[in-house]
């Protein structure tokens, strides 16, 4: 469940930010389908795609957003994506020991006075979207209740940030 609707907020995030996922044109007078992407260079050995990621071992830097300041955390994984043409792009996925509620309602708090601005229609019992005032930057915050409780983690939290004044 929580691998879908990360899913699903992540295309909605990509498309608030002007992309279309998997975007094709419509189909040509002959029925067939036309690649709306750029061709690949054939010589190019290492074409690049703005989706690539690359993994990391541990928090990447979000200057801007409130670092969370519970109990304690444990990241799970992070993903960047070195060729996102709109800045900085970090998924980060951690397990949290407070319970999801909690998490959620520290977000909502923390993310005002760290000069983000909650968008009130995208807030749900599990998601939240901000924009910063200050510096193009915006994040998805998605919180849910793992399940599992293992070794006290009772919380999985999914952040993805994008920073576009780092470009």
């Amino acid at each position: 469940m929580f691998k879908i609707q990360t899913a699903l907020v992540f295309a909605s995030v990509l498309c608030s930010a002007g992309l279309q996922v998997g975007a094709q044109q419509p189909a040509s007078p002959q029925g067939q389908m036309k690649d709306s992407r750029p061709p690949i260079k054939k010589n190019d050995p290492h074409p690049t795609n703005e989706f690539d990621t690359n993994i990391l071992t541990t928090m990447p830097p979000m200057p801007l957003l409130p670092e969370y300041t519970g109990k304690g955390y444990k990241l799970v994984n992070a993903l960047t994506y070195p060729n996102f043409k709109y800045g900085k792009c970090y998924t980060v996925r951690f397990n949290a020991k407070e319970p999801q509620s909690v998490i959620h309602e520290w977000y909502l708090s923390a993310l005002p006075m760290a000069g983000w601005k909650v968008k009130t229609d995208q807030v749900d019992a599990t998601t939240i979207v901000a924009k910063h005032t200050k510096q193009l930057a915006s994040c998805t915050v998605v919180v849910q209740a793992s399940g599992s409780g293992a070794d006290g983690y009772r919380t999985e939290v999914m952040i993805r940030y994008i920073d576009q004044s780092a470009r």
